[in-house]
């Protein structure tokens, strides 16, 4: 009776153990990382990530949120989880100043104005000729296998914007 209870003891422990192994296990719960596959500008998607503005003064950092549902785009911006967001609602179609990326202290720059179409088209991976008729230089830098950039430098003489791109997937 002593050896049946520690089989069965031990078959206990050992189902628990690998019951509790399974269950915790880092498996994908309908949260996407970064989606390696093809994203059309038409479709709708989300992308998630961090930004820093430099200009010859001063440096701005945070992180940003993009949803894009059919013709309009969420922006989300902040500095850190713990601060006030700022939210703000476009048509594709607008034009968007990077001066939206600094906080509102700063008012004496000239930032250009990005079509946010050609914005959204760098995330997929496209570049727009809008870019250079700006004299802004556009690098995007892509992780091995990927088809969507990991990271975008957007630059001219007096600024520089990097965007790293931390989720990027179909809605």
């Amino acid at each position: 009776m002593i050896y049946l209870k520690r089989f069965l003891l031990k078959d206990f422990v050992v189902f628990f153990v690998l019951a509790l192994s399974i269950a915790c296990s880092s498996t994908s719960q309908g949260f996407n990382t970064k989606s390696d596959e093809l994203i059309s500008i038409q479709e709708n998607f989300r992308i998630e990530g961090k930004f820093k503005v430099s200009d010859m003064d001063s440096k701005e950092t945070g992180y940003f949120v993009i949803d894009k549902k059919i013709k309009t785009i969420s922006l989300t911006l902040g500095k850190n989880y713990l601060l006030p967001e700022r939210n703000f609602i476009f048509d594709i179609r607008e034009n968007i100043n990077i001066k939206e990326f600094i906080d509102d202290e700063v008012t004496d720059l000239s930032l250009p104005e990005i079509k946010l179409m050609s914005l959204l088209e760098l995330f997929i991976g496209l570049k727009s000729n809008e870019f250079e008729k700006e004299n802004i230089t556009v690098y995007m830098d892509f992780k091995e296998l990927s088809l969507n950039p990991s990271k975008i430098s957007i630059s001219r003489e007096d600024f520089e914007l990097t965007l790293l791109i931390n989720t990027l997937w179909k809605n």
